[in-house]
């Protein structure tokens, strides 16, 4: 029979404790998949089609989607490992989520510059 050390004794206590707390399934920590990459690109409102501005929403609001979805998986996890994340870690953590954040929202500035500029050329 092993014998057990005290590491190993904490840790089993520990596991038992989460195992019996209360917690979902979706509200497990879970790996979100790697962050959504190669956003839509957006056309030249002043110069393109009618198919090319509705694709291109199309694609952002797939990309929006998607990247709400990283994030609101991610904000998840993060109420279970923020503990255990250093000063550093939590900095960078933060900082990677504005990035992304902000990356979204310019693309979807973009976008409604560029419907405003083909309504703009239609009617002329």
């Amino acid at each position: 029979m092993m014998k057990l050390t005290p590491l190993m004794t904490s840790l089993m206590i520990g596991l038992s404790a989460l195992a019996a707390t209360d917690v979902t399934a979706q509200d497990r920590p879970t790996h979100c998949g790697a962050t959504p990459s190669n956003p839509p690109v957006v056309p030249d409102g002043s110069k393109a089609t009618t198919d090319a501005i509705l694709n291109a929403r199309k694609s952002v609001l797939a990309y929006t989607d998607a990247v709400d979805a990283y994030i609101k998986c991610m904000e998840s996890r993060a109420r279970f490992i923020a503990p255990y994340m250093s000063k550093e870690q939590l900095t960078r953590y933060d900082e990677d989520m504005a990035d992304l954040n902000n990356g979204l929202r310019e693309l979807q500035i973009s976008l409604n510059k560029a419907i405003r500029a083909y309504r703009a050329k239609k009617s002329k």
